[in-house]
């Protein structure tokens, strides 16, 4: 009994001396395997394509269940996108190696990424070529070469070049490449045919049996509107497939191009950045000429352009008197781009709806922070997401006071804060739209972009967008449907945006909106807008192929407003168009990353190679933890278990 209180007392003691004890926790992670399975179409263009359909996905499944024994196995299906754990069809339209391999990197980077199974025929119609697009990615590749590498017979329109926008009354080309294979000495005849009406009717003669052609054909714009070319050229006997014997091409026939006139204080990299970005809209012409260039008779030459970008104008270096009172007099819309040779004074002078106090003539950098809160127009989530990697922007140091009715598109970001100071605002006085970029450097984001992800088309939607709304006349429907496109491809989502206005323009969204689609057969299709912040958003799915009419109606300050329009759902041929399997770019690849090549028949044969490389181990990852000795349970256990213990002796023996 004794001992019982002695141990009990001197542990209790021990205790307040807040002992630690360390503890480790050992984690093992299985090796990861990526198993990735080509899910589009052209994996059945074969004489294969029932084998695929049963036996191959059979022995597939076999192949991830013995990989699931050893190792975490990742089974993911790629097309356009890439999605996990996919039930396998061969339906996706387009083929993208490139996006698959960069997205094993992103999502596996640092984790214990034993190898990656590539099964596809090598054929890739969307994204960069996947040779050059992962050298980052350091694991085992191992391909599985799917397809057939002979050249079945067949006759197709290989690919249709044109314009995407013609101008009204001018003649516009079509270029069509047309292939014949197995065919040689046949004849074939190539069809236009415009609105139900045969444009031109050609005939071609294949002269071996290998054999292309490219026919160039030119036609009349004679009609406003989106207008759809049906080519076709005739079937043959033993085809491997008679869908790539048809493609559409549809043009935006418009009245004329919207001239835009970029007056620059000095030469810039912007300037050359700024056309280059505006031009992508075929739309727009633009013109570029500097300060000193400037006419007497100013005013007769601003009449002909919808905007003027004045890049650091005014400036500290020209008198700009006659020009700004020339462009209030027109009332033409400016975009003004604040930079090192801006002469902020005179900017404030002229009212647009920003001023910079406190200037000291030195700059910031400031990063692009998108306005959540901005609803003059929309930008794409591939372009909102892109926007957080732009460079800085060149602005002018000082204290920014915005109007009270701006429209922030981007605040500036200095550093890791961000700020309410404008870095893209909008204001609207007098009859004419005012767009202001408070910094220099634009060049930087396309170069930016162009490094990181091989094209420019965040930065191009962009500069675009601002262009669009300044150009655009003013709007004064109560009811206005907005869409970046006029052209959707077929397993894309068409999606619209509206917007309501009050009687007295102020935005509202109140009354419900309805949205019917006409398809060319006359069937129609009712939607309904949703609710989205102060505007309408709607998803109308995926269409067929076609043109379509859209009514959409609505009712404001008690009186109905109706809008119509048009747009085109375009079909997706890519995987008929390039039917051969490309297995040596899967063995290079598969090289490149320490791999190998195999083929259906063997392929438990990889996960027998996977087995016997030494370098694909399970990692184990030790963690250590300190925590106080009183908060672990058996502890009070134990002190009550001793106590329990005298007071029963001493109960037993007659001492209490």
């Amino acid at each position: 009994m004794t001992a019982f209180r002695f141990i009990t007392i001197s542990f209790l003691a021990f205790l307040l001396l807040s002992p630690l004890i360390k503890s480790y926790l050992v984690e093992v992670q299985k090796p990861i395997i990526v198993l990735a399975q080509d899910n589009s179409q052209s994996i059945l263009l074969n004489k294969d394509s029932a084998f695929y359909k049963d036996t191959y996905l059979k022995n597939l499944e076999q192949l991830r269940n013995t990989l699931n024994q050893k190792f975490d196995v990742k089974f993911y299906g790629f097309g356009k996108g890439i999605s996990e754990n996919p039930a396998i069809n061969f339906g996706e339209k387009q083929s993208n190696i490139s996006s698959l391999m960069d997205a094993v990197y992103d999502k596996f980077e640092g984790q214990n990424l034993g190898a990656v199974i590539l099964a596809s025929d090598g054929i890739y119609n969307q994204g960069s070529n996947p040779l050059y697009s992962n050298k980052k990615l350091k694991t085992t590749v191992y391909s599985l070469a799917l397809g057939d590498t002979m050249q079945p017979r067949d006759v197709l329109i290989k690919k249709v070049r044109s314009n995407s926008i013609a101008y009204l009354g001018n003649t516009f080309p079509i270029e069509i490449d047309v292939a014949a294979y197995g065919y040689s000495g046949s004849n074939f005849v190539l069809n236009v045919v415009h609105n139900g009406v045969t444009e031109l009717v050609q005939n071609v003669s294949a002269t071996s049996t290998r054999f292309t052609k490219t026919v160039l054909l030119n036609f009349d714009a004679k009609a406003k509107g989106m207008q759809r070319y049906s080519i076709t050229i005739s079937r043959q006997n033993s085809e491997l497939s008679y869908l790539n014997n048809i493609k559409d091409v549809f043009i935006d026939v418009i009245d004329g191009r919207q001239k835009i006139l970029l007056l620059a204080n000095a030469p810039h990299p912007d300037l050359g950045a700024l056309k280059n970005a505006i031009e992508t809209n075929q739309n727009y012409e633009i013109q570029i000429q500097y300060a000193n260039e400037l006419p007497t008779d100013i005013r007769s030459k601003l009449r002909e352009y919808s905007l003027v970008i004045l890049h650091q104008l005014p400036s500290t270096d020209y008198s700009t008197k006659s020009l700004f009172d020339a462009l209030d007099k027109l009332k033409i819309p400016r975009l003004y781009i604040l930079g090192g040779q801006s002469n902020l004074s005179v900017f404030y002078s002229l009212n647009e709806g920003l001023s910079i106090g406190n200037n000291r003539g030195t700059n910031n950098d400031a990063l692009p922070k998108l306005n959540n809160d901005f609803s003059l127009f929309s930008l794409s989530e591939e372009t909102r997401n892109t926007i957080s990697k732009f460079p800085p922007l060149q602005s002018p140091f000082g204290t920014y006071n915005a109007a009270g009715d701006a429209r922030i598109l981007f605040n500036q970001q200095i550093g890791a804060t961000v700020t309410d100071m404008p870095l893209i605002l909008f204001t609207s006085k007098n009859d004419y739209k005012a767009g202001i970029i408070c910094g220099e450097g634009v060049w930087r984001w396309r170069i930016q972009e162009y490094a990181q992800t091989q094209s420019q088309e965040a930065s191009n939607e962009v500069l675009t967008k601002i262009i669009q709304y300044l150009s655009a006349k003013d709007d004064k429907r109560l009811l206005r449907i907005i869409s970046s496109q006029k052209t959707f491809e077929e397993n894309e989502n068409v999606l619209f945006d509206a917007e309501v206005y009050t009687p007295s323009y102020e935005l509202t969204n109140e009354p419900e909106v309805s949205f019917k689609v006409t398809n060319e057969e006359g069937k129609t299709f009712d939607y309904q807008f949703s609710k989205s912040g102060k505007t309408y958003h709607l998803d109308a799915g995926i269409l067929p192929v076609g043109n379509y009419h859209y009514t959409a109606s609505t009712v404001s300050g008690g009186k109905s407003e109706t809008v119509v329009g048009q747009f085109t759902v375009i079909p997706l041929q890519a995987e008929y168009t390039e039917t051969v399997a490309n297995h040596q770019l899967l063995a290079t690849l598969a090289s490149m990353h320490q791999g190998k090549l195999y083929y259906p028949a063997d392929m438990q044969k990889i996960a027998d190679e996977i087995n016997a490389n030494e370098t694909i181990k399970p990692v184990s990852y030790a963690h250590q933890r300190l925590q106080d000795l009183i908060n672990l349970k058996w502890i009070f256990g134990l002190l009550l278990f001793t106590l329990s213990a005298e007071w029963f002796f001493r109960k037993r023996e007659g001492g209490y």
